[in-house]
């Protein structure tokens, strides 16, 4: 699956792409280590352990990673005072989430 953003001129100028071992890391260099050493170390393992999904943000010219995001499924939990102040008719104590575990731009890609 593969969904496309940003367009100039009728040119799609990036593409979102899931993580594979395939694909080359190195260029990819953000601000924060620990998510440069995740995404290098971490992330496949995750993805493999279906315990994250990454997605990059790639450009489609030059194949250089702009940014990545790790996704994880979550719940959050109600209590019955918080269904009742919101007026929540849901019968189960917990909502399914989807959480951004990981969210990081590279710093030349920010620039």
């Amino acid at each position: 699956m593969r969904i496309q953003y940003g367009k100039k001129e009728g040119f799609t100028l990036f593409r979102l792409v899931p993580l594979t071992p395939s694909l080359d890391l190195s260029g990819f260099s953000c601000p924060v280590d620990e998510y440069n050493e995740y995404l290098r170390k971490d992330a496949l393992r995750s993805q493999n352990d279906h315990i994250a999904r990454t997605w990059l943000l790639r450009e489609r010219a030059t194949g250089k990673i702009i940014a990545y995001m790790s996704l994880v499924m979550d719940a959050i939990k109600l209590s019955f005072t918080e269904k009742e102040l919101h007026n929540l008719s849901y019968p189960f104590k917990t909502i399914p989430a989807m959480k951004i575990a990981k969210l990081a731009v590279d710093a030349v890609g920010a620039a």
